[in-house]
C-alpha cells in the first residue's frame, strides 16, 4: 500500500503557525505602536486559520476513506474477509509487516504498519488469515517482548511475516 505523504497545502497549513507567530511576536518587540497591526494580523490569520484547516481535513479524511474502500472492494473481490479488530487488549501494540514471499494480493508489503488500540481496533483493516495467526498467539518471543506470527495467504503460495511489538 502506498503510503499518503503531506501535500503542499497541508505543509503551508503546519508552517503557518510558525511564521505567523514569530511575524508577530517581531511586531509586539518593536514598541507599543504595532501592538495594534500584531493584534490585527493575529486575528485575519486565527480566522483564515478556522477555515482553512477543516477544509484540509475533509480533504485528508476522504482521501483516507478512498484508500480503505479500495482496500475492501480488492478484497471483497478476490474472496479475501478483511477484520478492524484483534483479540489483543489492554495496551496499544503495533503490527508491521518485517518480511514476505511473494506478493501479497492485497499490497501489503515489509515495512507496512497497523497500530492496535488497547481496545483492540486496528488503525487499517488487515486481512483474516494475519489476524488469525497474530490472535491464536503463534509468535516466536522477540527481544522487545513482541514477537513474529505468519500469515499464509488464502488464494496462493505467498506468506506474511509481522512482528507485533
Amino acid at each position: 500500500m502506498k503510503p499518503i505523504g503531506l501535500g503542499l497545502p497541508q505543509l503551508l497549513v503546519l508552517a503557518l503557525p510558525a511564521a505567523v507567530g514569530g511575524m508577530v511576536m517581531a511586531l509586539l518587540i518593536q514598541g507599543a505602536e504595532t501592538a495594534r497591526y500584531a493584534a490585527a494580523v493575529g486575528v485575519v490569520v486565527g480566522l483564515t486559520y478556522g477555515i482553512v484547516v477543516p477544509a484540509l481535513a475533509a480533504e485528508i479524511i476522504a482521501e483516507a476513506r478512498a484508500v480503505h474502500a479500495a482496500l475492501r472492494a480488492r478484497a471483497q473481490a478476490l474472496g479475501i474477509m478483511l477484520s478492524n479488530r484483534m483479540d489483543i487488549r489492554g495496551r496499544r501494540t503495533a503490527v508491521t509487516v518485517v518480511g514476505a514471499v511473494g506478493t501479497c494480493p492485497l499490497g501489503f508489503k515489509p515495512g507496512d504498519r497497523r497500530l492496535v488500540s488497547s481496545e483492540g481496533r486496528l488503525d487499517r483493516p488487515l486481512c483474516h488469515p494475519a489476524v488469525a495467526g497474530i490472535t491464536n498467539r503463534h509468535l516466536r518471543p522477540g527481544p522487545n517482548g513482541g514477537g513474529n506470527a505468519h500469515c499464509v495467504c488464502p488464494i496462493g503460495g505467498q506468506m506474511l511475516t509481522l512482528k507485533v511489538q
